[in-house]
């Protein structure tokens, strides 16, 4: 018993019981030794088990030899975890960068960890397109995972686009754009 509450010869216990919502719990009550229970006030509050990742991500992208990309946020969460401690692990991170520092460190490559304690947590990442990459389009799929976590893992989408410098040719202008490129060059006779 969590607590004993002596009334006169009757005695009162507090008992308090966790419960796993994810897979279901019984309380069980009976007598040993020919002593009789009355049970009262009996009250089951069960939080379901939790985890988020959201939004879904595109727009990370730059002109080639202009990266990296400027960083997005996602926002994970889990919260009433069957573990009081563990880790909760973010996963997909291949063709973008992480950081769970506001941006001081950056991660790639697989997954990244968060541990947790009290059964519950909630972080910023930071999301970007690493620098170096070449011309064409990314994307990649982020998981979120935890320590004991039975349900279907959460997921968003993180897509990027890596272009080459935009030249626009208007009538006008054709000899400047030239110019910029090429600082050299006769406007009276572009030829190359």
């Amino acid at each position: 018993p969590n607590g004993v509450v002596a009334v006169g010869s009757d005695k009162y216990y507090l008992i308090k019981v966790a419960l796993n919502p994810s897979n279901g719990s019984t309380i069980k009550i009976q007598s040993v030794g020919g002593k009789k229970y009355h049970v009262d006030n009996v009250t089951v509050k069960c939080d379901p088990m939790e985890l988020i990742i959201t939004p879904d991500l595109d727009g990370l992208s730059y002109v080639k030899d202009l990266g990296p990309s400027d960083p997005q946020d996602i926002t994970v969460s889990g919260s009433n975890l069957p573990t009081e401690s563990g880790t909760a692990t973010l996963s997909g991170v291949d063709e973008f960068e992480v950081s769970l520092d506001n941006g001081v460190t950056w991660t790639s490559g697989g997954s990244v960890n968060i541990p947790y304690t009290g059964g519950s947590f909630a972080k910023t990442v930071k999301v970007r397109l690493p620098k170096d990459r070449n011309v064409g389009t990314y994307s990649d799929v982020f998981t979120l995972s935890a320590t004991g976590y039975t349900k279907p893992s959460p997921s968003v989408n993180v897509e990027g686009e890596v272009t080459l410098f935009p030249i626009v040719l208007n009538c006008g202008q054709a000899v400047d754009v030239l110019r910029l490129i090429s600082p050299g060059l006769d406007e009276n006779n572009p030829s190359f």
